[in-house]
C-alpha cells in the first residue's frame, strides 16, 4: 500500500518533468532542422555568388572584346574558393574559362604590341586573329550555356 502511495506521488511530481523533457527534446529537434536549412541556404548563396561572378566575367569579356589582365586577375581571385563549394566538373569548367581568358589576353597583347612590325608573316597574323575570334565565340557560347553547368548546384530542392 505504501508503495502505491509513493508511486502515485512520484508520478504526480515527475509528470511536469517529463513534459518539460519532451518539450526540450522537440525544441532541440526543431533547432537542428533550422540549423541544417541555414547551412543549405548559406551554401546556395555562396554557390550563386560564384555563378554571378562567372556570368559577369563572361559578359565583360564579350562587351570589352577581351578579358583584360585586371579583370582576369580579379576573376581568378574571386573564384579561388570553388574547390570547397563545387565538385570537379565545375572546377574544371572554371579552369577552362581561366585558360581561355589567359590565351585571349596573350593574343591581344601580342597583336597590339606587334601591330606595326609583326615578328611573324601575314598568314601567322591571320591565324592569330582567327584564334582570337574563335575564343571570343567560345565566350559567347559559354555565356549562353553557363546556367547548365551550375544548375545541379543551384537547385534548392536538391541541396
Amino acid at each position: 500500500m505504501l508503495f502505491c502511495i509513493i508511486s502515485g506521488i512520484l508520478k504526480i511530481l515527475f509528470a511536469p518533468v517529463a513534459i518539460v523533457g519532451y518539450i526540450t527534446a522537440y525544441i532541440a529537434v526543431q533547432q537542428y532542422k533550422l540549423a541544417k536549412q541555414k547551412v543549405k541556404l548559406e551554401l546556395y548563396e555562396r554557390r550563386y555568388q560564384i555563378y554571378e561572378i562567372c556570368n559577369d566575367f563572361l559578359l565583360s569579356v564579350i562587351q570589352m572584346h577581351g578579358a583584360g589582365q585586371d579583370r582576369t586577375l580579379k576573376f581568378n581571385l574571386d573564384t579561388k574558393r570553388i574547390p570547397f563549394l563545387f565538385n570537379e566538373d565545375v572546377c574544371n569548367y572554371i579552369q577552362q574559362i581561366r585558360n581561355h581568358a589567359k590565351e585571349l589576353n596573350g593574343l591581344i597583347v601580342d597583336l597590339e604590341m606587334n601591330y606595326k612590325n609583326p615578328p611573324y608573316n601575314n598568314n601567322e597574323r591571320v591565324d592569330k586573329l582567327h584564334r582570337q575570334q574563335a575564343i571570343m565565340s567560345w565566350f559567347v557560347d559559354e555565356l549562353n550555356t553557363l546556367e547548365k553547368h551550375f544548375q545541379p548546384y543551384l537547385n534548392l530542392t536538391k541541396l
